[in-house]
């Protein structure tokens, strides 16, 4: 059995929870891991397989997320999880290097947006 390791960087535990539900319903035996400070992000991304980053938090963001992958020198993707992103802040953190989008209202599309996101990471 493979085990996928997420970190989660999220401000609130309870959507953390309810990410981690739904990866795990989406079929996926996962480890995981939240966070939502920026040197715990740093931290632990060295055993993480895949991010999942809310877009609103008021100590941490994506963009810092992404930064932070970046100078790690590792490939490891990061999916955006939202209940508030519009379009354009969405479409500038996929251009930045987030490999989707997946609104919180709609975390049932979370299976095969990971599934995408691992395959682009190989």
């Amino acid at each position: 059995m493979i085990v996928l390791r997420v970190l989660i960087a999220d401000d609130s535990e309870d959507d953390a929870m309810l990410i981690a539900y739904k990866v795990q319903r989406a079929g996926y035996t996962i480890e995981w891991h939240r966070v939502e400070l920026e040197s715990d992000f740093a931290n632990a991304l060295p055993r993480a397989d895949l991010v999942i980053c809310d877009y609103a938090m008021p100590a941490f963001s994506p963009e810092r997320a992404l930064a932070q992958i970046k100078a790690s020198g590792r490939t490891t993707p990061l999916l955006l999880v939202s209940g508030v992103v519009g379009g354009e802040a969405a479409y500038r953190l996929v251009r930045a290097g987030a490999v989707g989008c997946v609104m919180k209202d709609k975390l049932d599309r979370l299976g095969p947006a990971i599934a995408s996101a691992l395959a682009a990471a190989t």
